[in-house]
């Protein structure tokens, strides 16, 4: 059950005492709900106890104490007291580490040789949840508002440590991804819906990765929290109840020199600390305006701690004292808050015993923490404005422009679809019975409607070669004007050539290419689209392969010869890494397809394969075809004649096209004008003769 954690050996006990305390003397019992300071009291025959966490409104809490020698975890309300939730079957003693929202349900362990996850509720008392492998120790750390799952982590049969996720359905599962080089997860809490799960990984051998932070999303994704600087490990203690702060503390390679920390998605890491010896807060308040925890005093004591948005970090007692309630006879040496705001609680030390104490707040004055911000919305769309406040029995009224909106009553005010006549300048009222406060103002400005930016085709996957060339496009939809940027493994990209990389075109177009490719430009090119209502990106990879081998023909093309109005072609066999090109040329002139004046009708003559059409006189000569690729080229050649004597076009000159030629002469057919004169006289005969005998 140790966690060696660079050169330190933390225990379990040891990772808890940041959370919960360490309590070991008897207490008194009070009943009492009231803005005063309260003792819960002991179990039967017990001499500690200290409380770990309460019910969303304060109204339940539930800890650890002992009785008869044994500890036990229990469940306290204004109506029952300080009641022992007993042990899971077959066990010998029992721990509350927390208690659903709602304070039906606790969670903690039962153990006899070893601790296992354990769940209670007034239904079934207290079951094991089991274990992640036969034999191995696990512990039931969190829960979420109504108890039905369940977090923590357990050993598995090698030794390492894993993060759970426990249902009713699923039973105990490992849950969750592991940060990069970890090989244990632990989790140590959740928010009221799950959505959000926070703990810490780590990895001892063969490369140590100190704790650090983390949070889990429903589906298991993992994401590092990070650490404070000049800390090496972060551990979280808890995570509000709209998952939106978390909060903890790090420490140096030893677990030593603590500072508390507060983390938000948008402001990230932000350290707490009170005082210079080390500060732990393992509590926060459901919109992460309050968290608490404790700082250590001096080298052998510790005391409570709060921390508020409006003011910063105080001493758990002088911070009660200024509210007019008396710590007299306490020394209160850590604190915790609900998800409220309302209800304090903790352990300490009274009359010279550790008990737990609390306090339930009476009227909170309201304090803003959070003001509302300006919105740029869409028309058509929604707009909302929230106003996040400190206080108890809180009443809402916003105002536009100065004036009441009716129905606006709530500390978020949401417009379902904005128009024109909506812009404006919003603020809102909060008040109770001991005091009022009015927001800032915040602007809306709402913009004509439009389509979104979507990328509807491309980007796909390339490969080329060191020297080679690429290029990616993707096809975009939306309100114009669209705007593009390219970025390679999230570095935006410009045009031109940037030491080590390819020269770059088109890097803020839909097309982009890259020329002379080289090792470095291996990677995801990710192209954002945007307009003024949206953006969409898509990405491909960039591979390079080994080589490029240079164009080259290695058949054809072969002379041909044909009859004027036949047909006829010439084609090529190249090779070489593709993408090959293909251009083919007459006398030098590079053909297109298509018919032009006095010439056949041409196809093919950008492809291997070259056809002629209705072949002309004017069309014999000399035809070339240039292969090329990104890394060369090979050019070939073949004559085409054009052969009159050629009679039947059959590709030959013989015999049978002298017969053929004086059945026509004789018959005065057009097909015996020879010289094309419009008659068919001797003339035609003479020339035809004297193509025969030089065979074309």
């Amino acid at each position: 059950m140790n966690v060696l954690t660079g050169g330190f050996l933390r225990t379990r006990a040891a990772e808890l005492v940041a959370f919960v305390g360490v309590a070991t003397l008897a207490g008194s019992v009070s009943m009492a709900r009231a803005q005063a300071i309260v003792d819960l009291g002991l179990l039967p025959g017990g001499t500690w106890s200290f409380a770990s966490e309460c019910s969303a409104d304060g109204t339940v809490v539930v800890g650890t104490g002992d009785s008869g020698g044994q500890s036990r975890a229990w469940r306290w309300t204004q109506a029952t007291g300080l009641v022992s939730l007993g042990v899971a079957p077959g066990m010998t003693r029992s721990s509350g580490y927390r208690v659903s929202g709602d304070g039906l349900v606790v969670t903690g362990v039962s153990g006899s040789s070893y601790d296992v996850a354990s769940r209670w509720t007034a239904q079934t008392g207290m079951v094991s949840l089991g274990s992640l492998a036969p034999g191995k120790p696990s512990f039931a750390f969190g829960t979420n508002f109504d108890g039905s799952i369940v977090v923590g982590d357990g050993y598995l049969a090698d030794g390492s440590q894993r993060a759970f996720r426990w249902t009713s359905a699923g039973g105990l599962a490992p849950f969750g991804q592991r940060l990069a080089g970890c090989n244990n997860s632990l989790a140590l809490t959740v928010n009221h819906d799950a959505t959000l799960i926070a703990g810490y990984c780590y990895n001892n051998a063969p490369a140590l990765v100190y704790p650090t932070a983390c949070v889990w999303d429903a589906a298991g994704t993992v994401t590092s929290l990070g650490v404070v600087a000049g800390k090496e490990e972060s551990v979280p203690g808890a995570v509000s109840a709209d998952g939106s702060v978390v909060v903890g503390y790090c420490a140096d390679g030893t677990g030593q020199n603590t500072c508390g920390f507060r983390w938000t998605a948008t402001g990230g890491m932000q350290e707490i600390s009170y005082g210079t010896l080390g500060t732990v807060l393992g509590s926060v308040s459901g919109n992460g305006s309050i968290a608490a925890g404790y700082y250590r005093a001096s080298a052998s004591s510790v005391r409570g701690l709060i921390w508020t948005a409006s003011d910063g970090p105080q001493d758990i007692e002088a911070y009660l004292n200024a509210r007019g309630i008396s710590t007299a006879g306490w020394n209160l040496r850590k604190a915790s808050v609900s998800a409220d705001g309302k209800t304090l609680f903790g352990w300490g030390i009274r009359n010279g015993a550790s008990t737990t104490w609390y306090v339930a707040q009476g009227c909170v004055a309201p304090h803003i923490d959070g003001q509302p911000s300006n919105q740029t919305a869409v028309e058509g769309s929604p707009a909302s404005f929230t106003v996040v406040v400190t206080g108890s029995a809180l009443q809402y009224q916003w105002f536009k422009d100065g004036s009441v909106i009716t129905g606006a009553t709530a500390a978020t005010y949401t417009i379902p679809q904005v128009t024109f006549a909506d812009e404006g300048l919003y603020a809102c009222d909060v008040w109770n019975e001991c005091g009022s406060a009015t927001s800032t103002g915040a602007t809306l400005t709402v913009v004509p409607a439009c389509d979104p930016a979507t990328i509807v085709g491309g980007p796909v996957d390339s490969s080329t070669w060191i020297g080679g060339s690429a290029e990616f496009s993707v096809a975009a939809s939306g309100t114009a004007p669209l705007t593009y940027q390219w970025s390679r493994d999230g570095e935006i990209l410009i045009d031109g050539q940037a030491a080590g990389h390819a020269v770059v075109s088109g890097s803020s177009t839909a097309w982009l290419s890259l020329v002379g490719v080289q090792e470095a430009d291996a990677g995801y090119y990710l192209c954002e689209v945007t307009n003024d209502c949206g953006s969409s990106s898509g990405g491909a990879m960039l591979t390079l392969t080994s080589g490029c081998d240079p164009a080259d023909v290695i058949s054809g093309p072969f002379d041909a010869a044909t009859c004027p109005g036949g047909a006829t072609g010439f084609a090529v066999t190249a090779t070489g890494t593709g993408p090959l090109f293909y251009q083919w040329s007459r006398n030098g002139e590079p053909l297109v397809d298509g018919a032009s004046e006095g010439h056949a009708v041409v196809s093919g003559s950008a492809t291997a394969n070259l056809t002629l059409t209705g072949v002309e006189s004017e069309d014999a000569g000399i035809y070339e075809c240039e292969v090329t690729n990104d890394c060369g080229s090979s050019t070939v050649g073949a004559t085409l004649a054009v052969c009159g004597a050629d009679h039947d076009c059959s590709g030959f000159v013989d015999l049978e096209d002298f017969t053929e030629f004086v059945a026509d002469f004789e018959a005065g057919d057009d097909d015996a004008d020879f010289d094309g004169s419009g008659f068919v006289d001797t003339d035609d005969f003479d020339a035809f003769v004297r193509a025969f005998e030089a065979g074309c």
